[in-house]
């Protein structure tokens, strides 16, 4: 079939790929004239995403035993932790697709919590698996930050959400963990600050949940 110049400005007679390579560029576009239907899957470089950009998420959830634990024990600088080992562990991984991004941590979970009793709650990161080495990325006011849950009067039962962030910045007892493209890990750590021990976690309510998400700078 030849290729006709119409009158009209239009072109009839030209086959798909018919244009040589290079032909037609930004210019030759009209605004707006791509959908999104025609970008391919995968064409979008996570580099081109404006600053602010969600680019992963990871989830990971605690254990779902029926089995409550009490939480008696841990300091600020080497807590314990609500769930640990095999598939209910509570530690979650992401490797960071940028060397400057910032990792939002979302974590759920539920407390039984007797009068008279403090916890503090934090979240912790570290660059080994078993978070040696590890820093606090919750910021809190006052001296001790060991009230994220204070009992007075009466015994309170209920589910909680907290998050923190990581850019970066916070120092382990090995130094700075500066931000990377290395796997980190977190986990949400606790400690026991003051009361009987009547402080536990999955008594028959919400396991813990977490949620890292990469944001790009």
């Amino acid at each position: 079939m030849p290729v006709t110049i119409n009158g009209n400005g239009s072109i009839t007679g030209l086959s798909v790929g018919g244009l040589p390579n290079g032909t037609v560029d930004a210019d030759t576009l009209a605004s707006n004239a791509v959908t999104t239907a025609k970008i391919a899957s995968g064409a979008v470089a996570a580099s081109t995403l404006p600053v602010g950009t969600v680019v992963q998420t990871v989830f990971k959830n605690g254990t779902a035993s029926s089995s409550s634990v009490q939480l008696n024990s841990g300091v600020m600088g080497n807590p314990a932790w609500f769930d640990t080992g095999g598939s209910g562990s509570s530690l979650a991984e992401i490797t960071p697709i940028f060397a400057n991004s910032k990792i939002l941590v979302n974590f759920m979970f539920s407390l039984r919590i007797g009068d008279g009793n403090r916890l503090g709650v934090m979240a912790y990161v570290s660059m080994a698996s078993n978070m040696s080495n590890l820093a606090r990325i919750s910021d809190y006011r006052g001296s001790t930050g060991n009230e994220s849950y204070r009992s007075s009067g009466s015994t309170d039962w209920s589910s909680h959400a907290l998050f923190a962030v990581d850019d970066g910045s916070y120092s382990g007892s090995g130094g700075q963990l500066s931000m990377s493209t290395a796997t980190r890990y977190y986990n949400i750590g606790y400690y026991h600050a003051s009361g009987d021990g009547a402080v536990y976690y999955g008594d028959h309510s919400q396991r813990m949940y977490v949620i890292l998400q990469e944001i790009k700078q």
